[in-house]
């Protein structure tokens, strides 16, 4: 995606995986995106230090309750640079 991203000389672009509570779409939790996050860093330092003027940006689309709350603990989404809220599935619940 990056190679790609590059190719058409965009500045950005966000790895947006869904969060956990979206097992349809097989949801990352919070280690998951730990662990993610740090590959994301380690592509961004080879970017740089290739001249690329890309930023992969850490990212996710968080599934949001009826009431508002994120599927996701606050500490684990301080170290994104987006956070996506997304109501999903529970809104058709009764």
């Amino acid at each position: 995606m990056a190679d790609a991203a590059a190719g058409r000389s965009y500045e950005y672009i966000a790895i947006t995986d869904h969060s956990k509570g979206l097992k349809i779409a097989g949801g990352i939790d919070e280690h998951e995106l730990e662990k993610q996050g740090a590959e994301i860093g380690k592509l961004n330092t080879v970017l740089q230090k290739s001249g690329r003027k890309l930023a992969v940006l850490r990212s996710v689309e968080m599934n949001l309750s009826r009431r508002g709350e994120g599927a996701m603990s606050p500490e684990s989404l301080s170290a994104l640079d987006l956070v996506l809220g997304s109501f999903h599935s529970s809104l058709a619940d009764s």
